[in-house]
């Protein structure tokens, strides 16, 4: 990594025979704002690329000027809350999870114009805003224009991610007939946005009380993040599109769902307000983090048909304390619910096969559980850092019980360990825990070779 003119960071393409610009010096939203030209060549190669992310961190940034060079210009290279990227995969962890509304009222954004060199043969600027040379995609939109209101050109055939993401001050966009596809979290973090208005002969989508659907109704693809209050579905909805919700902090409640068959990847997360969700017995599938960070949601009751509990799908449901397995379950996705303490009692089906990774840790309001013989694995830290749990009982037929699985759970004094167990990962069990072991079982063998307590179940 180098600098260009001490503020600019770039560094080579190797074969390419270019450049790319990665950043610029960090400024934040409390710095004067300035102007930035990315230059056309540095050290006597040309400028080819910009970065994903790029100046996103840069709040201070008011102006950019891309030079004719350019060929690629990565996702989120302009988008201010391309950092908290992670939370929009539902890939979570203690560093990267961010409360939403403290979130949003801590940023500050300064970029109100992208300026492209008429010369550029991959990019254009249509009054300030990065689109695609031929205009048909619209890429980047800058946060901090004062506008209200925007209307897409017509011509514009694609809307990608984020290309909206973080708009301060708009309340309404409408798009043209030619939008035929909207990728997912277009319209991330507009948190005063309250309406997506289509035009009327656009095929492709049709606006419903201000939200974007298909045209026929049948999916949601993006809720305003601006609306508040209660969302109340049309009949003719069976699909919540992958991040259709995704951050609308102010969202209370979601009902008349009697008609929806499944919710994306995403589709809740971050609704730190929302408390009901009604009527989700039709819903037969749910997507990765479809509820994740909905800190408010006391109840959720799926449909029996539904075979999986998908990765971080309730993490940190902080108010959650009635969940109700469909019956047909086989398996917990890693962090499913990670963070879920106010989560007290947990009945897992016989159907269960594998507990993945960190499914329950930070539950610390569990105190039992009961692992059917049905499961084969329980993952690594499934139920770490559970500070009530004072019942755990392993059922013959679990065979593995993977590193730091009842770590740091120090309500449990003692848990027996079957006939069945193959596998025991390092410290899977804290080291003041009494263990319960048979004679000559694989369990007493592990504990033997580990120097732990146990006694011999007779």
């Amino acid at each position: 990594m180098r600098f260009y003119n001490d503020a600019l960071m770039w560094r080579g393409l190797g074969n390419l025979l270019g450049q790319e610009v990665v950043g610029a010096e960090e400024r934040d939203s409390d710095a004067t704002p300035y102007d930035l030209s990315i230059p056309r060549e540095i050290d006597g190669l040309p400028v080819l690329s910009v970065a994903e992310g790029a100046f996103s961190d840069n709040l201070a940034l008011r102006r950019v000027v891309i030079p004719s060079s350019v060929q690629h210009i990565g996702s989120g290279a302009f988008d201010p809350y391309y950092f908290i990227k992670p939370l929009r995969q539902g890939v979570f962890n203690g560093a990267t999870c961010v409360a939403w509304d403290a979130f949003k009222r801590s940023r500050g954004f300064e970029l109100d114009e992208i300026v492209v060199h008429d010369d550029n043969e991959r990019y254009r600027s249509i009054d300030g805003v990065l689109f695609s040379k031929d205009g048909s995609e619209a890429l980047a939109y800058p946060a901090a224009r004062a506008d209200s209101r925007y209307d897409v050109p017509e011509k514009v055939e694609i809307i990608r991610e984020g290309a909206f993401s973080g708009s301060e001050n708009l309340r309404s966009i409408k798009l043209p007939k030619s939008v035929r596809h909207v990728d997912p979290q277009a319209f991330y973090c507009c948190f005063s946005l309250e309406e997506i208005l289509v035009d009327a002969d656009n095929a492709a989508f049709r606006t419903i009380d201000g939200a974007l659907y298909t045209r026929d109704g049948s999916r949601l693809v993006a809720y305003p993040a601006g609306r508040r209050g209660t969302y109340r579905a049309p009949e003719s909805l069976a699909i919540v599109g992958e991040g259709a919700f995704c951050g609308c902090s102010d969202l209370a409640e979601a009902t008349e769902f009697e008609r929806v068959r499944e919710i994306e990847a995403n589709g809740f997360l971050g609704c730190s307000a929302l408390s009901l969700i009604d009527s989700l017995a039709s819903c037969a599938q749910i997507g990765r983090a479809a509820f994740a960070d909905c800190l408010s949601l006391r109840e959720a009751i799926l449909n029996d048909a539904i075979t999986e509990i998908p990765k971080n799908a309730f993490q940190r449901c902080s108010s959650l304390e009635n969940f109700e397995f469909p019956r047909s379950t086989r398996f917990v996705g890693a962090r499913a619910f990670m963070g879920c303490s106010a989560l007290a009692e947990v009945s897992l089906p016989e159907t269960i096969e594998r507990i993945e990774a960190e499914a329950f840790k930070d539950c610390d309001e569990l105190r039992a559980i009961t692992i059917p013989e049905s499961v084969k694995e329980i993952g690594v830290a499934a139920f770490a850092n559970c500070l009530s749990l004072s019942s755990a009982r392993i059922t013959d037929g679990v065979e593995i019980v993977r590193e730091c699985a009842f770590e740091n759970c120090p309500s449990l004094a003692s848990i027996v360990l079957p006939l069945s167990l193959k596998k025991i990962g390092a410290d899977a069990f804290d080291e003041d825990m009494s263990l319960l072991v048979y004679s000559d079982s694989y369990a007493e063998l592990w504990a033997r070779a580990n120097e732990r307590f146990y006694d011999v179940i007779l």
